[in-house]
């Protein structure tokens, strides 16, 4: 369509850009390089951007020069943003300018409902990735399923939990359990969630049975609220492994409160389940060690009892993917 907008021009260069904020431009069409050296584009560049900063100023189009013709720029402010279209004339006298000048400003009506859709559409398409990534980065094993159990999106925790090959699995595209019956399970409760008149209340919770350890615990939720008049026909599903090592989630909080190498990794034995003797045992220290060292962690974090330091260091569990790489600030 672009290349359209410069044969009507009768332009011997194209250049389109996209500008966010001042001077922070995006190339969307460029055409005509093979008439124009390097000064030709950044005369035309840097007439785009005063024509951007000052929109409002003058005329909507405004002329330049270039080292061999003229430049003719018009400013189409959207919704987001502005948009610069530049024209290059290599042989243009008074008459001709004022024509590319009449024809840019009958363009405009043609262009605009374009680009403002391309800019919504940009915009939409960012605040997408946003939320995958915000998904994405979350530690909880989350997917979106459709109302088959298929799988829309799975994010790198579950993926993670996926490729274990345990409780869950993808066949076919659908989410499926180990065993008939738990597949069967998680789709009547998908179908609960869906048929529910009340999505605020449709929280089921399913088991899902594992070779050696205890299930994992997927909870459908839906991915509408009760007000939405159309509903998507899709779901949340969060999975929780209830023996999940806590050593990764706790050693940032460790950090957090700035315990040593020992302490941390005596916290971390405790958070896990230890009794104070078996956490010595395990870190291949005397009791009376890790009794003392104990005390320090308490003293660290305010805390006086063992019960009191683990409920502590849960709470304040980083819940993020990479939470190795988590400095504390």
């Amino acid at each position: 369509m672009l290349a359209a907008v410069r044969s009507e021009l009768g332009a011997d260069g194209l250049q389109v850009i996209w500008y966010n904020a001042p001077g922070d431009g995006v190339v969307l069409f460029a055409a005509g390089i093979e008439h124009a050296d390097l000064s030709d584009w950044v005369g035309m560049s840097d007439l785009a951007i005063k024509l951007a900063e000052f929109p409002a100023t003058g005329s909507r189009v405004r002329e330049g020069a270039c080292p061999r013709g003229c430049l003719m720029t018009l400013a189409i402010p959207l919704s987001e943003g502005i948009v610069t279209v530049t024209g290059m004339f290599l042989r243009a006298n008074e008459a001709a300018r004022r024509a590319s000048t009449q024809t840019l400003l009958r363009l405009e009506s043609f262009l605009r409902p374009f680009l403002e859709l391309w800019a919504v559409t940009r915009a939409s398409s960012a605040h997408h990735a946003g939320l995958a990534a915000a998904i994405d980065h979350c530690d909880v094993a989350t997917l979106i399923l459709d109302r088959r159990g298929g799988v829309i999106f799975a994010n790198s925790a579950c993926e993670a939990m996926l490729r274990s090959k345990d409780g869950i699995a993808v066949r076919g595209g659908k989410l499926c359990g180990s065993t008939l019956s738990d597949t069967l399970r998680v789709q009547a409760a998908i179908e609960h969630v869906l048929g529910s008149p009340d999505a605020g209340q449709a929280r089921p919770i399913v088991a899902m049975r594992r070779a050696k350890r205890r299930p994992l615990m997927a909870t459908i939720m839906p991915a509408f609220t009760a007000e939405d008049e159309i509903r998507a026909e899709v779901v949340v599903a969060y999975l929780f492994d209830p023996e999940q090592d806590l050593t990764v989630l706790v050693e940032p909080a460790c950090r957090y409160y700035g315990l040593s190498t020992s302490e941390t990794r005596l916290t971390c034995r405790l958070a896990a389940g230890d009794s104070l003797a078996e956490a010595a045992v395990s870190l291949g220290v005397r009791e009376q060690t890790a009794r003392s060292c104990l005390k320090q962690i308490f003293l660290k974090t305010e805390t006086n009892r063992q019960a009191e330091l683990v409920s502590l260091m849960v709470k304040s569990a980083v819940r993020v993917t990479g939470v190795g790489k988590v400095q504390v600030f």
